[in-house]
């Protein structure tokens, strides 16, 4: 009984959105019959969908740092509250661009990533990594002195810092 008095309140909240949502705002309702429950496991899909434009596509994962962050500039403008893209899906395109051998853009990526979220190792770490594949060691040494400077125990970093200073 408590899904039919559930249902009641989406229509409310359908006919809200039909008058009152505006017309830049993007929205679905999909009605799923008879599974004797609310459908809880949809509200991810429908946070995915209201807000896409948040997501990494393949297509925004071409971008360069500096289109990502007007891009997401202006979606903190539009709902009205900062968004910032995912420090993991910057670290993934860094590393794309990486594959491809474009140094240059993926350590301009990590250091957007490093500007919006200074204090994760892993991207300072990531830095020291695109550094030392790029030929510049000494760059290579102060990130990953950053990075054990956030996380002392990051063993990683701790390896290559110790073989770099061994290959001087």
């Amino acid at each position: 009984m408590d899904y039919l008095r559930v249902l009641d309140h989406i229509e409310e909240f359908k006919q809200l959105l039909e008058e009152q949502a505006p017309n830049t705002f993007k929205w679905k309702i999909e009605r799923f019959e008879n599974t004797g429950h609310v459908p809880l496991f949809k509200l991810n899909n429908a946070l995915l969908f209201f807000f896409s434009e948040l997501t990494m596509t393949e297509e925004r994962s071409k971008l360069s740092f500096e289109e990502i962050d007007l891009h997401f500039k202006k979606l903190s403008k539009e709902y009205g509250f900062t968004v910032l893209p995912k420090s993991d899906a910057l670290l993934d395109i860094a590393f794309n661009f990486r594959k491809e051998n474009n140094f240059d853009k993926a350590i301009d990526m990590v250091s957007y990533a490093i500007k919006l979220y200074p204090d994760n190792a892993t991207n300072y770490y990531a830095k020291g990594i695109f550094h030392y594949q790029n030929e510049e060691r000494e760059l290579a040494i102060e990130s990953l002195n950053k990075a054990l400077e956030i996380n002392p125990e990051y063993s990683r970093a701790k390896s290559l810092l110790e073989r770099l200073k061994s290959n001087k």
